[in-house]
Order: structure tokens, then sequence, then C-alpha cells
């Protein structure tokens, strides 16, 4: 044989060989279809195979797991290593099994060649929609009308676009149902925030429109409002989705067999979660809204960390110019996706003028710079408070009498009952914070009702002081009731006297001793001894005289 032919030969062997070292595999559908039975692949050389079962989470109702089952063939398939084969698998998915939203349902498909080499390959199912295979009877629509960002705490907004969202603002979602061809009732609308990356709803809600039911052809709209709470996201996620639903019966005697059966329509829209990498905000802001002048406001938070680095020395500064206001704040570390609480404390002015004033609370970093979003905005607040109630420099402030009396009780170890009497002699409406004091070393204060009191020109009020006077306690005994203005005035004082009857009980014959609670039973053996020894002299006496 010449020279070339033995080449020849030995290249074909070399070809032969390697094509039967390694199997190849291609899909050539990418996905496995939940309404089938049944996919292809196409795989080249001498090839065996296997593949795993599905299995679901176990039924709510019998605990048994539902399965999806594949069927492999029961000895090896002999390929030509130069023609692609195609190979049918089959697979059976259990009654019961149900595919949840946004779910792939994986499962690995294991090839290997003569000579033991094996290569792996993941097949999945299509991801379910939002209706979750329901159908849509009827050709019912649903469709996401309009999205409103209103911004952190409904009032800063840092995006200029309706799809970019920043972790704590709040969001409106407006939502058309059409009844299509049948009429529609039952209706169930439901939104879902779906993070693609995690592959769940990390927020969602249902709204019940089942007063309004629809003929074919009408619509209804519904709203949904919202807020992206920092903690129910992934700082790794921005990948997100914003799904909505109607679910409702079809509801018209023309429809057939489908009346009163279920439908369903789905629309979805993608959402840019924006997370940067320094930036602190405020949410869940808490204050008065109207205050008198010298009344004490308090301002409370959540401090926010929605970016991906942490924070340290985080500090917020309240002010407002016109009423004298600069109130600094010092927050401290806080780690991404974390969020501390800020509580603020500052008093009006005396002197302040009746109107409203905006105030302004900007966070900072530690570098005393205003934090800023990704699209430029500063992490700047404002709140207004409004100042009324005649409380103006020439206002004068309302004059009050206070009154107590004791209104029953007195007695150590029970309950006492004082009756104070707030009376408002002038022109002006008060309003009075009541308490009371030095009483801790005989008495425990059980409650004072009410403890706030507003009364207008002319107008008294009772109020009720219940103490629970101690165990030891006896004998005359103060204490002090305070009425507190809550705007300018004189705090008033009314000392209270009070004459305590201690747990003594009472003297008995010759013994000197007391009679209490402490002690009944052992002048009750007493007394029975007594009697024991007359009863014995008498039976005796008489024996006697026998």
């Amino acid at each position: 044989m010449k020279a070339q032919n033995y080449l020849f030969l030995l290249f074909a062997v070399l070809i032969l060989s390697i094509s039967l070292v390694s199997a190849t595999l291609t899909i050539s559908s990418p996905k496995l279809l939940q309404t089938g039975t049944a996919v292809e692949i196409t795989v080249t050389s001498l090839v065996d195979y296997t593949i795993s079962e599905i299995t679901a989470s176990p039924d709510p109702i019998n605990y048994k797991s539902k399965t999806i089952d594949f069927v492999s063939p029961s000895m090896p398939i002999v390929l030509n290593a130069s023609i692609p084969k195609i190979i049918t698998i089959n697979y059976t998915i259990q009654p019961g099994f149900e595919f949840d939203f946004g779910q792939e349902y994986p499962t690995t498909l294991t090839v290997k060649n003569s000579s033991g080499d094996q290569t792996t390959q993941v097949l999945s199912f299509e991801e379910t929609d939002f209706c979750e295979n329901k159908g849509n009877l009827g050709d019912i629509d649903v469709s996401i009308e309009d999205i409103t960002v209103n911004g952190i705490d409904g009032t800063t907004v840092f995006s200029d676009k309706d799809t970019e969202w920043y972790p704590g603002e709040e969001i409106e979602i407006e939502v058309k149902v059409d009844a299509g061809n049948y009429g529609l009732q039952n209706i169930d609308l439901e939104w879902c925030l779906f993070d693609a990356d995690q592959k769940k709803c990390v927020m969602d809600d249902t709204e019940n429109l089942e007063d309004e039911d629809l003929d074919d052809g009408d619509d209804t709209t519904g709203i949904f409002k919202f807020t992206i709470t920092p903690d129910d996201l992934d700082p790794d996620s921005t990948d997100y989705e914003l799904h909505v639903r109607a679910i409702g019966e079809i509801d018209d005697s023309d429809a057939g067999v489908n009346d009163g059966k279920s439908t369903c329509a789905s629309e979805a829209e993608d959402i840019d979660i924006i997370v940067g990498n320094d930036f602190v905000v405020l949410s869940d802001i808490k204050m008065s809204e109207t205050a008198s002048c010298g009344e004490e406001i308090q301002i409370t938070a959540d401090v926010w960390n929605i970016g991906e680095e942490n924070q340290d020395n985080v500090y917020v500064v309240v002010e407002n110019s016109d009423l004298d206001i600069s109130e600094q704040v010092e927050v401290g570390d806080i780690d991404s996706f974390e969020n501390e609480d800020l509580n603020l404390k500052f008093s009006v002015p005396k002197d302040a003028k009746e109107g409203s004033y905006k105030l302004i609370l900007t966070v900072y970093d530690e570098n005393d710079d205003v934090y800023e979003s990704e699209d430029k905005g500063d992490s700047i607040f404002s709140r207004t408070l409004k100042i009324e109630g005649s409380c103006n420099a020439e206002s004068v402030a309302p004059k009050v009498i206070l009154t107590a009396s004791v209104e029953s009780g007195g007695q150590a170890g029970k309950e006492l009952v004082v009756k104070a009497t707030l009376a408002n002699t002038g022109d002006e409406t008060g309003t009075f914070v009541i308490s009371a004091e030095n009483y801790g070393d005989w008495a425990e204060l059980l409650g004072i009702e009410p403890a706030v009191v507003t009364l207008a020109k002319g107008e008294s009020k009772d109020i009720l002081l219940k103490l629970l006077v101690n165990e030891d306690a006896s004998g005359d005994k103060t204490f002090n009731i305070k009425a507190t203005p809550s705007a300018q005035g004189q705090e008033l004082i009314q000392p209270v006297s009070v004459k305590i009857d201690g747990k003594q009980g009472f003297k008995f014959g010759i013994t000197g001793g007391v009679i209490n609670e402490g002690n009944w039973y052992l002048w009750g053996i007493g007394a029975l001894n007594i009697i024991l020894v007359i009863i014995i002299i008498i039976v005796a006496i008489r024996v006697a005289k026998s």
C-alpha cells in the first residue's frame, strides 16, 4: 500500500477517535414548554444520556410533592460522528404540578460517550407569566395607564423618568381593566415588583373590585400607591419588573360553557431601581403640622443608607432662618441598605408671628457635603410648620385657676382619688398638660384623666388623679398637682394635703395587743382556747354537784 494511503487511513482513524472522545450537545428548543410533552436535542458520537426529574414544593393540602418525570432510553444510542442525530426526550407533568410566576424549574441533562467522557446541559421550562397560565377567556385586557413618582416620603423626587425609582420613593400606578367580549365580575387587581435577578416578587398587593362588575366592552380603573421599602430590596439587584394583572369571572350567558370561569390578563413594565455608591435619605418624616409660640416640636424620621457603600458620621441639619432655628443631629454610621432613627426636638420662639414656615432638613456626610443622587438630586427635604393661636408677642396668656380636693380613699394600701378643677377666667383659649410630683415616698401614681386639657374662655374641667397608697403609709401627706401651659404663661402648682389612715387594728382588753389583718388568726385561736376553758369549768362544776 502506498505511503499516502497509509497516511490517509491514519488520518481517518484519528478523526474518528477524536469524534468518539467527546460528546457534544446542542439544544434545538431553548426552553421546555409547560404545555408540552417532549423536547428535541441534537447530539453527535456514541452517546447515552440521563436526565433528572423535577420536584415542586409539597402540596399544602396532602403534603405530597408533585413531579415532572423524564423518560430515558433503555440502551445507548449509536450515532455516526459525522452525522448529527435528533433525539426526542419525553416528559410527563403530573396533575397538580403548578408553575409559579417567575420560576424556570431547571433540570440537568447528562450526555456520555463510549470512552466514559460526559458533558452536562441545564434545561429549564419557560418562565410563567404573571397570570400563571390561568388563560384569558373573553379577551379581557389590562394595561398600565400611568406611573407617577411622588418621591421619597411623597415630596422629594430624584429622577425625571417614571420608570427609574429610588429606594424609599412613593409610587402611584394607574391600571385600566377592559372586560373584553363578555361581562366580568369578582375582579381582583394585583401588582408585583419582580426582582428579575433573584426571581421573586419583593413587593406585591391586591385591590378587590368586586363592586365594579363590568358588562362586555366596559372598563374600570384601579390605583395602586406604595413605597419602595429599602429593606425589601437586594443591594446587588438592579433589574426589576412591574407586573399587573386582573383576575375575574366571565359573567355572560352568551359565553356558553365559559360563563362563570376564571379569566386573567397581565402586563409588565421594566423598572430601574437606582442604587448609587453614596446616598443617604430621610423617610417616614413625622412632626406636628401646627404649633403655638414657645411650644416644643419633635421631629422623627428614618435615615436610610440606600447606596452601595457603608457611611460614617452621618448627620442631619434642621433649619429655618425666619424662626432662627438651626439644629444639628448626629446620626452616626449606617451600613448599606440599613437605617438609623432621627429624633430631634426644638422650641418655637415665644415671639414668633403667626403664619406658615418651611423647615429644611438636609443630610450631610462625614466631609460636610450634602448627599447627592445619581441624577444630581440633593438629599434635602422640607416640612411646613404652621404657627397659630394668637401667639405673637402682644398676645395675652390665658388666666386660669387650679383647685383640688380628695374625692375618695385615704387608707394605706388602697386607691386614693383626688379631683382637680382647672378653670379659665381669662379671654384666651389655652392648653395645659397636667402632672403630679412629690408623692414618691408614700404613693404610686396610677393615672391622670385627662392628662391634657384645653379650655376656652370661661370654661372649666375636672381632672381625676389616681394614686395607690403604700402599705406602710400613715399620717399627713402632701403632693403637688401641676398645670403646664403648652404656650407661654406661668406654670400653676396646687399643693394637696391628705390624711392617710395606717393599717392599725384595735386594742383588746388587758393584753394591750393590737388586732390587725396580720395577726387576727392568733387572736381567734386565743379566744377559742378561753371558750374551751370556760366549758370545761362549767362541766366540772355540774359533775361535782351531781
